[in-house]
């Protein structure tokens, strides 16, 4: 009997060591794994580059931008009502990408971000309206959208880093940053102003004819802002760009596969495209 005892107290002895040692090799396990974790989201592999469709910021960041261009404009006792993202970009969005040395939104999210929403917009339009009409499209959506929005998904500078970044002269258009995210995006969004047409624009109209190739016109499409240029028409050959350069490449690369009365009926539609509407 004083035998068997000996024996079930060492098999149990044994038990327990067995135990502790797995515990304390899962806690290890558990510890490494939050630790190469952390180092991940600290630290990103500058080896693998990031897809220009994980250049996104959130929604809530989008918000912040605007509280603190708001904020910002008015310590100098100017009107933020009449600021464009042109003015903010200068004001916030270059000094970050400056000293970052990356775009702002990887400066806010280094692994980059999913996208939902790709965003098309005028440069030139009152910055918090933008911003409004963005709130105003996703005010009912319990989870608020990812989006790409150019002026943040890019190294904003010099026109030199702009121009490298897009590779125009040398790159095949659909391997624009701007195309190549539009191709991965959930939902595309188009935000209206009443300052500038937006179809008069030829990254505006690249970006719409892309959408309806990537079969995001009309399903998943949605338009937001003031509908102040619906019967205006600009032609696709007058249309206007900050770089005359981009300009010829585009129209080139869409010329191919469409022509200019092609187009410029599809953006006649496409301005007259309302919410609840459908276009082919």
């Amino acid at each position: 009997v004083t035998m068997i005892i000996v024996i079930a107290g060492c098999v149990l002895a044994l038990i327990m060591f067995v135990l502790i040692v797995c515990k304390n090799k899962q806690t290890a396990q558990m510890k490494l794994s939050e630790i190469c974790h952390r180092v991940d989201i600290e630290s990103p592999d500058n080896d693998v580059p990031i897809h220009p469709s994980m250049l996104n910021i959130s929604f809530a960041q989008l918000l912040e931008v605007r509280d603190d261009a708001e904020r910002l404009f008015k310590e100098k006792g100017e009107d933020f009502d009449t600021k464009t993202l042109r003015d903010v970009n200068k004001a916030l969005i270059i000094p970050v990408c400056q000293q970052t040395k990356t775009s702002y939104a990887l400066s806010k999210n280094p692994n980059g971000l999913k996208m939902q929403v790709f965003v098309s917009h005028s440069w030139d339009e009152p910055f918090g309206a933008f911003v409004d009409s963005i709130e105003t499209a996703f005010q009912s959506s319990l989870v608020k959208p990812n989006l790409w929005i150019c002026a943040f998904g890019l190294l904003q500078g010099s026109p030199e880093e702009i121009k490298g970044q897009l590779g125009l002269d040398e790159t095949p258009l659909d391997q624009s940053p701007f195309v190549q995210a539009l191709k991965k995006a959930d939902r595309y969004l188009v935000v209206r102003n009443n300052k500038t047409d937006l179809c008069e624009r030829v990254w505006c109209i690249c970006e719409i004819m892309f959408a309806k190739k990537f079969a995001l016109i009309p399903v998943k499409t949605q338009i937001v802002g003031p509908n102040t240029f619906e019967h205006s028409a600009v032609s696709c050959t007058d249309a206007k760009a900050f770089d005359i350069n981009d300009k010829a490449k585009i129209l080139k690369e869409l010329l191919r596969d469409h022509d200019y009365s092609e187009i410029d009926e599809y953006i006649t539609k496409f301005r007259s495209f309302s919410l609840g509407q459908m276009i082919k």
